[in-house]
Order: structure tokens, then sequence, then C-alpha cells
């Protein structure tokens, strides 16, 4: 299978529309963008998400759109100054993803992702990578931890879904030169 990584680009149409599309959602946007508070979501309008993108773009990280050939399938991010790490005590990278196309789930788009942003972070000497993945993400868990991911903490109650508070599972890994 031809899996691509290109890097974000905001000027990107297709980029953006892709992300906006995924957001819209409501089968995946909960784990695209998670609700901090017990209010209904509603997407933003495509102007101010494209901020977001704008902002989230300068920032000291790297964004990443996944493509099966050259079809726009997920995002991925390696974040290198993430703010909200429970385990700061080395140089650290936050990693996120998301497979925003469901035909792509369960065909191995997962895993070639996380070893992507593994080889960015040893690219830039960094030997830790940090991910949180909330309590009900049973096939996300499974691939963390088939990787070699271990559970080091958890931030209770830290989304809401469906008007319940969830949990936040922090995993880590060490990586080898």
């Amino acid at each position: 299978m031809d899996i691509s990584f290109e890097l974000f680009d905001i000027d990107n149409k297709d980029h953006i529309t892709m992300g906006y599309k995924w957001l819209c959602d409501s089968s995946i946007n909960y784990l695209y963008n998670p609700q901090f508070d017990d209010k209904d979501f509603s997407p933003p309008s495509y102007d101010k998400y494209y901020k977001i993108m704008e902002r989230r773009v300068s920032q000291n990280r790297n964004s990443y759109i996944i493509k099966i050939a050259d079809k726009i399938v997920g995002e991925c991010d390696i974040d290198y100054s993430f703010d909200m790490l429970l385990k700061n005590d080395e140089p650290t990278a936050w990693i996120s993803l998301v497979i925003g196309e469901s035909t792509a789930r369960g065909l191995g788009v997962g895993e070639k992702t996380i070893l992507f942003l593994e080889n960015c972070a040893k690219s830039r000497n960094i030997m830790r990578i940090e991910l949180g993945v909330f309590e009900f993400n049973n096939i996300a868990i499974g691939l963390y931890e088939k990787l070699g991911y271990k559970k080091f903490g958890v931030v209770e109650d830290f989304i809401y879904l469906n008007g319940i508070k969830k949990s936040d599972y922090r995993y880590e890994k060490y990586l080898n030169k």
C-alpha cells in the first residue's frame, strides 16, 4: 500500500477542506476536536477553522497530511513544545493522528503513521514520545501498546462525550537511537 506523508500546507485548499470535513463529521469529530465542556458541539465556521489551522502551523510543531496513493485519508502532528505534557523531564515530542476516512481504517495506516512520527522525533534527537488517548478508544490503545507504548498516567474527567466526563490515558515510549 502506497502510504505517504505530506507537510500540511495552509494554502492548499484540499488540506483545509478535508480537515474541516472531519471536524463536521459527527462519527469522528469527538476525536478530532474534543469537547472540554458540556456544551453541545457545533463546528466552527470554515473561516474560523482556517484561522485555527493557521495558528497551529505557526507553532513549534509539524503537521502532515496522510495519503494512500493520492487520496487524503488523515492527518498527524508532532509537537515539540506541547504545553500539556504530564511528564516533562527530558526532550519530549507529543504526537497525534486521526484517520478521517473510514475506508482507510484497519489497513495499517495508523501503525505506519506512528513509525513515521517516531522517525521525525529521532531526526531531532528527541528520544521520548508522549501521547494521549481517550479511555474509550480501544482500537488506538491496542495499536499504541502493540508498538511498545506504556501507559503511565491518567487525566481524569478530561473531556465530555455525550454529556459524560471521560478520562485521557497518557502513554509514553522511549525511542532507541
